[in-house]
């Protein structure tokens, strides 16, 4: 039985897209990854596999898992974006979908399946959601008291 190669930081590119993000680089699969980034939501996972197992083999990819922390926030097939690099690395991206969890750091982890089963989980990539400044409150509905204005008496 053929396992999935694993995905590994540097065979696997993890990046994550907010509404900020611009797509200028050329070989998504060699760019740097940015340790901890702080991104707005929703957001999108980019990553690269090879499409081999763990010999080095070429294996069927059916699709991919993406977790947060330990929730399911993507699981299907994906389509290659380009060809695939020198180094046979494809890159694949999920939508600009993904909401979830609060503004605490989170870790986000993909995982390869196919019909040999399941790759063990990507080096998880810890990032930030931005804080998001809420809205003003609603004006105060006519005919309502003001409210109070506090003051410490000594």
């Amino acid at each position: 039985m053929k396992f999935i190669r694993t995905l590994v930081p540097l065979a696997l590119l993890m990046v994550l897209f907010s509404a900020s993000h611009a797509s200028a680089q050329t070989d998504p699969c060699a760019a740097v990854v940015v340790p901890n980034p702080t991104v707005t939501r929703p957001i999108a996972v980019g990553f690269c596999h090879d499409g081999k197992d763990v010999n080095g083999n070429p294996v069927q990819i059916d699709g991919f898992t993406v977790k947060v922390d330990t929730t399911v926030v993507f699981s299907g097939p994906l389509t290659p974006i380009g060809v695939a690099n020198s180094a046979g690395m494809r890159y694949y991206e999920t939508a600009k979908t993904i909401t979830a969890g609060d503004a605490a750091p989170h870790t986000v982890t993909v995982l390869a399946y196919g019909p040999s089963g399941t790759s063990l989980p990507s080096t998880p990539l810890a990032f930030t959601y931005a804080s998001v400044t809420p809205p003003p409150p609603p004006p105060p509905t006519p005919g309502l008291p003001r409210a109070p204005i506090v003051k410490v008496v000594k």
